[in-house]
């Protein structure tokens, strides 16, 4: 089941994969996101015991590409900060949160990497909240790593 669906020019700085679950999780908590569609699957990002793990992940993750709060545990904000975006980025990212290996919570972001215009810059996630979708634009800004929330156009 898909959480949200984020579309993003290719060439962006970068876009933030939105997963949020119970705050106060403990030090020992492993926070996993995976992409498995398309195949093979891939670790994109994994945190455990209170620390980013990038030997765990894909090759084509590395480099910094990755990026969680230094907080995530405590807030409970499990947003996965993905830079450099690339066509072949598009895919199903799933979230996994365990503690003590009983899972937590778990959520899925569809990601859509669209071929460069060189007009839009905006970033459209669609976020179901009781199956009813809520439409939030998010303007990228390519030179720095700020991104605005916009209202919908009426």
């Amino acid at each position: 089941q898909v959480f949200c669906q984020v579309e993003v020019e290719e060439g962006a700085e970068s876009v933030q994969l939105p997963f949020t679950t119970t705050e106060n999780l403990p030090g020992d908590a492993e926070v996993e996101w995976w992409r498995y569609e398309p195949e093979p699957p891939k670790t994109v990002h994994k945190y455990h015991a209170g620390s980013d793990q990038p030997d765990a992940r894909d090759q084509f993750y590395r480099d910094g590409r990755t990026s969680m709060n230094v907080d995530a545990l405590e807030t409970g904000n499990l947003s996965l900060t993905l830079k450099n975006l690339q066509l072949s980025d598009s895919g199903n990212y799933t979230c996994t949160a365990r503690k003590s290996g009983i899972e937590q919570g778990q959520a899925t972001v569809q990601l859509q990497v669209q071929r460069a215009t060189g007009g839009g810059q905006f970033c459209s996630i669609i976020l179901t909240s009781h199956d009813v979708p809520v439409f939030v634009h998010i303007f990228v800004v390519r030179s720095q790593q700020t991104m605005f929330l916009r209202e919908p156009a009426a």
